[in-house]
């Protein structure tokens, strides 16, 4: 399983950043390795679009569940209809937001 959690930093202690397609990166955490990767979020600096742009990109790489705080409303559609499990949470690290997904 492969978790996704907008992040305001490049570490497991960077808070869950509140907007979807403006946070700074996303951090990955596979399950099956036990492996997080931190990506920049290349949609921040989209004009229009971010939230669909970060969406795609959350697809792009086999997301299962996503952590978030807020998903816009065009986000929402692309992810809801791709499936993944999106759990809301925030004012919490990545790293809680990894263990909150596990469970």
């Amino acid at each position: 399983m492969k978790i996704c959690v907008p992040s305001t930093g490049k570490d497991l202690s960077s808070a869950i950043d509140s907007h979807f397609g403006r946070a700074p990166a996303f951090a990955i955490f596979d399950t099956a390795t036990g492996e997080v990767k931190f990506y920049d979020n290349e949609a921040i600096s989209a004009d229009r679009g971010a939230g669909v742009k970060a969406s795609q990109f959350v697809l792009d790489k086999g997301v299962d569940v996503l952590v978030c705080d807020n998903l816009g409303q065009r986000a929402k559609d692309v992810i809801g209809a791709s499936g993944i499990k999106v759990i809301q949470a925030s004012g919490i690290s990545v790293q809680e937001a990894i263990e909150l997904a596990k469970q």
